[in-house]
């Protein structure tokens, strides 16, 4: 059903059925809670799209309630879970980072660090560019703490990604 909605959410908006697209999007907040992580990651990207079609100032339940919900999310290990929580939060960073404080993106930013290490390209690309979308939010000076701190771990894919990430920092 969330794939569906996921699908489905631009044609609804095209039928001027904002909100029923906010009802979903209470619906699917309040299943955040889901231990399956096929149908955790169906949420998330069903959330997207309604974020992606109804804006962020209009988004029910609103982006500052939101983020905090994802923010333990992104500490789960499936790929299509870790896949579809950073492109929602890279999209809320991107389009509506004002509408959250500053001490919760740095607790994002510390958890996307993890995600940098994960084996799908997508999910690290999707990383990297959210915090470029963090830097212009708060401003890039916690973000390049966090990210030159992580260039001394072990591990030479983390540090790669740590280093383009701070490229985009620098670009924003």
């Amino acid at each position: 059903a969330a794939d569906l909605i996921g699908k489905i959410a631009v044609v609804m908006k095209a039928c001027g059925e904002d909100q029923l697209m906010g009802h979903l999007g209470i619906v699917l907040y309040e299943y955040l809670g889901e231990e399956y992580p096929e149908v955790l990651g169906s949420i998330l990207s069903a959330l997207k799209a309604i974020v992606n079609v109804i804006g962020m100032t209009k988004m029910s339940p609103p982006v500052r309630d939101l983020l905090p919900r994802l923010t333990p999310i992104l500490k789960n290990r499936h790929e299509k879970v870790q896949e579809a929580c950073v492109n929602l939060v890279g999209r809320i960073a991107d389009r509506g980072a004002e509408m959250v404080n500053a001490k919760e993106w740095m607790r994002i930013c510390f958890e996307l660090l993890e995600m940098l290490k994960a084996p799908k390209k997508s999910i690290q690309r999707a990383s990297v560019s959210t915090f470029g979308y963090i830097a212009k939010a708060i401003g890039p000076q916690d973000v390049l703490h966090t990210l030159l701190n992580n260039l001394k771990v072990q591990d030479r894919q983390n540090r790669v990604c740590t280093t383009v990430a701070i490229a985009i920092v620098a670009e924003s």
